[in-house]
């Protein structure tokens, strides 16, 4: 029998040969996105020197399990909170059955995993109990509650963690931002030390103070093993924590409370690792703190390198980065985007179905429009329209809990991305994005937004009723041939007797699979009774012994087939790596020759671009002597004297209240003005161009304080001692003078 695969094919060179396929990346994108991703396993494999474990402390569970009451499950103060305010989302990945598991999605070559949304059972091609329904099924980690010395309980691993696993979901109360601040007021009130709100979204936060789960035991640290992230699961968002690295048993799980927890003042920080900053919480950020999530800081391709350049700055500004949001617009802005790469693709697709910020939204888009066709063709199959559709949402509808201000520059960059994505008309009405279009035309203002959208409609008109792809790339789209087994299965059931019928009605509602090493068409289900037995998707027919493949040779158990298929990717990884090598080998040299040639040019233009710097510095120089002249002109010294009197004089005599009762109100005003006269002068030999400020600011006031509490010691010590001599004197006198 010829296989859905084999038809395809046929179907395909069946097609016109001026049809254009998809572009594929080029040999030096291939070899980006694999050194992008090398470097990325690298870095999460690597466990740190000096981690500390905690083998020997005993297991507090049970114990710190009776301060709060344990949920299995998010509570919701009313229905809608917590919605993910996304349509339902399907991979286009096959089921995997061996061993009775189904390991289809198992990476983040699945599209929803590398998106961040779960796969719902029976919504998608990837069958039953796929491996991307980790929130769903609570596939925790092994962790256990310790007592740690200075910051009370902590969550411990029970066994190694590999970098992304699921450690456990941030479980709570779901409450609105009004709740939040209630709440915030009575826990410190209640003198509550520890503090366990996170931010789910803009005016939602989950409350694990008084109900939750273990996951609110991870502690803080400045450098955590462990990150925080929301992931799409069914209609409602929820929030993960997961491995940052590789774990080994016995360490203490963390991540950064600066970057995703809220609640409580600032208080002191027990992590003890070398880039401590010292404190939990509070508004003011410091030297080490992140400036962003960890998936908006991957997508935006930023590094710990940008976050330290950003910091060092700022600090030599002398300004203080204030925690308002869980994103810092101004380092944002600053970044310098670069174009995607095939592994991070999924990232960038991920964070825009997510994004919070117009900003951020803003990088995103740029990072996309830097990018190849090759690029594109992955982006529009990674859940783009969904993305962009929600974005063209806001433009209409502000029920969204996320929404931010979409500006009419920001829709003309989206649509003339999507005119570049050419995919199949049932592929457009399966992500539902031609009604959203259409209501973008009825409610825009923009005379060019609404052109732009009728000529997309238009073109999308002219789309076939296939899926254009590379022949290369054939096996992946899985979708189609699904699409094909289930209009074929529908129209043998609609010419099958009434028994078939209700025989594949069964087959319907029972859970199936089916193994590689079976013939082809051939799947299994249980009956009523639990017992299995096998059936042909085509002919109906049915057996209860396995339609094994090879006429009947004996089959292969799980672990031959996945020792088997194991040895298939170490091959096919070692060619590609050659592969790559010789292409990075001839880029080398390539570049090597291109360096040579432009070596001069080079030399040339730094030594005009020098020359250039050094006339422009003699430029402003002479233009800053002549504004100094110019100035030293104008403020003379009486108006130089009278400005700055008049600044002191605002401060001073407040500072001098406080010695009335001693020295007099005459001595005091006399004070203030030889305070006022000495401050003036040492300003004058400062700088004589200088106009003092509207309003004295806290540093200045310090200042003159100190100075002029020095000064008063001074004469106070004077007046003291000369008060007291006159004393003596009068004392004296009146013991001398005679009775009368």
């Amino acid at each position: 029998m010829e296989s859905d695969e084999d038809n395809y094919d046929s179907q395909r060179s069946q097609r016109s040969d001026s049809e254009a396929f998809e572009p594929t990346l080029t040999e030096s994108e291939q070899l980006k996105s694999k050194e992008h991703f090398d470097r990325q396993v690298q870095i999460k494999n690597k466990v740190p020197d000096g981690i500390r474990l905690f083998l020997e402390l005993s297991d507090k569970t049970e114990e710190a399990r009776e301060n709060y009451s344990e949920l299995d499950q998010c509570t919701y103060q009313n229905k809608s909170l917590g919605s993910s305010g996304q349509e339902p989302m399907t991979c286009v990945c096959e089921e995997d059955w061996y061993d009775g598991v189904n390991h289809a999605c198992d990476d983040d070559d699945c599209i929803n995993r590398g998106t961040k949304v779960e796969c719902i059972s029976g919504e998608g091609s990837c069958g039953a109990d796929c491996a991307n329904q980790r929130l769903q099924r609570k596939q925790y980690a092994q962790v256990t509650v310790i007592q740690t010395e200075m910051k009370g309980y902590g969550l411990r691993a029970d066994s190694m963690l590999e970098p992304d696993t699921l450690v456990y979901e941030y479980i709570g109360e779901v409450i609105d931002e009004k709740t939040f601040k209630t709440r915030m007021i009575e826990y410190d009130r209640l003198k509550l030390r520890h503090f366990y709100f996170m931010m789910l979204q803009k005016g939602e936060f989950i409350d694990a103070t008084r109900k939750g789960s273990l996951g609110r035991f991870c502690n803080h640290s400045c450098n955590p093993n462990c990150y925080v992230e929301k992931w799409v699961v069914g209609d409602k968002l929820k929030m993960g924590i997961f491995a940052k690295r590789r774990i080994l048993q016995g360490e203490e799980l963390t991540f950064n409370y600066n970057v995703d927890r809220y609640g409580a003042n600032a208080q002191p920080c027990h992590c003890g690792e070398r880039n401590c900053i010292g404190f939990i919480g509070g508004k003011t950020q410091t030297d080490a703190a992140s400036l962003l999530p960890q998936l908006i800081s991957q997508a935006l391709g930023s590094s710990v390198e940008d976050e330290q350049e950003f910091l060092k700055l700022m600090k030599e500004k002398g300004q203080k980065l204030v925690k308002t949001t869980d994103i810092n617009v101004d380092f944002v802005k600053g970044l310098v985007m670069q174009g995607i790469v095939a592994t991070e693709v999924h990232q960038v697709m991920g964070a825009l179905l997510q994004v919070e910020d117009k900003t951020v939204c803003d990088k995103l888009i740029e990072r996309l429009e830097l990018s190849s066709d090759a690029i594109h063709s992955k982006a529009k199959y990674s859940h783009g329209f969904q993305a962009f559709g929600r974005i063209f949402k806001f433009t209409y509808d502000k029920s969204d809990k996320n929404w931010f201000q979409v500006q009419e520059s920001m829709i003309l960059r989206l649509l003339s991305i999507m005119k570049k994505w050419v995919v199949s008309k049932e592929y457009l009405n399966k992500v539902h994005i031609a009604p959203i279009i259409e209501k973008l035309i009825e409610t825009t203002d923009s005379k060019e937004v609404k052109k732009r959208c009728e000529e997309l409609l238009k073109e999308w008109s002219t789309f076939k009723n296939h899926v254009k792809i590379s022949k290369s790339n054939t096996k992946r789209k899985k979708f189609y041939l699904d699409d094909r087994r289930r209009e074929r299965a529908q129209e043998t059931s609609r010419s099958g007797s009434p028994e078939k019928d209700q025989q594949q009605q069964q087959f319907t509602i029972q859970k199936t699979w089916r193994k590689r090493y079976w013939k082809q068409g051939w799947y299994a289900t249980s009956g009523p009774n639990g017992a299995v037995y096998y059936y042909n998707a085509d002919t109906k027919e049915t057996a209860w012994n396995e339609p094994l493949e090879n006429n009947g040779k004996p089959k292969r158990n799980g672990f031959d087939r996945g020792r088997e298929v194991a040895a298939k990717r170490q091959k096919a990884q070692e060619e590609r790596s050659k592969y790559l090598e010789k292409v990075k080998e001839q880029d080398e040299l390539n570049q090597i020759i291109e360096d040579a040639k432009k070596l001069e040019e080079d030399k040339q233009k730094k030594l005009e671009h020098e020359q250039r710097l050094l006339e422009e510095k003699a430029r402003k120089r002479e233009e800053y002597r002549l504004k100094k002249s110019k100035q030293s002109q104008v403020y003379d010294e009486t108006e130089f004297k009278k400005r700055w009197s008049h600044y002191f004089a605002k401060e001073v005599p407040n500072m001098l209240k406080k010695y009335v009762d001693e020295i007099g109100k005459d001595n005091v005003r006399e004070c203030g003005r030889d305070i006022t006269h000495i401050l003036v002068d040492k300003e004058y030999k400062k700088d004589v161009s200088r106009k003092p400020a509207e309003k004295m600011d806290v540093e200045k006031r310090k200042k003159v304080k100190m100075f002029t509490e020095s000064y008063m010691e001074k004469f106070l010590e004077k007046y003291r001692s000369k008060h007291h001599k006159r004393t003596l004197d009068d004392d004296d006198g009146s013991r001398k003078k005679p009775h009368t």
